[in-house]
């Protein structure tokens, strides 16, 4: 009688000790499922940033190559307006120049 008394209390604490496993096993789980969620939440965060800042890039990208585009633009329209004013000076120092010489022609006539 006194075996089976002792097996029997030796089980309770084998069965409180397996109880007591579980329940820290648990705990321990329930942590590193928490943990997993918020590693999961940081990696969704992350890749959202990532996605962000290429949707800000491609726009800066765009925006720039628009500017360098409406840059270009007015360099070209500058660049003729210069040799339009260009043209335009030739063609006045020719007709200067026209009349100077047909001034000089002039006045070394009698």
């Amino acid at each position: 009688g006194a075996q089976i008394a002792k097996l029997n209390s030796d089980n309770e604490k084998l069965k409180k000790a397996r109880s007591i496993d579980r329940r820290t096993a648990q705990k321990t789980i329930n942590a590193q499922n928490e943990e997993l969620k918020k590693v999961e939440m940081a990696i969704r965060r992350l890749k959202e940033n990532v996605t962000r800042e290429y949707r800000a890039r491609d726009k800066a990208v765009e925006t720039e190559s628009g500017g360098e585009a409406a840059l270009q633009k007015k360099i070209d329209l500058i660049s003729k307006e210069i040799l339009v004013a260009q043209r335009s000076y030739a063609e006045k120092l020719q007709i200067v120049e026209s009349m100077s010489r047909s001034m000089s022609v002039d006045s070394t006539r009698p």
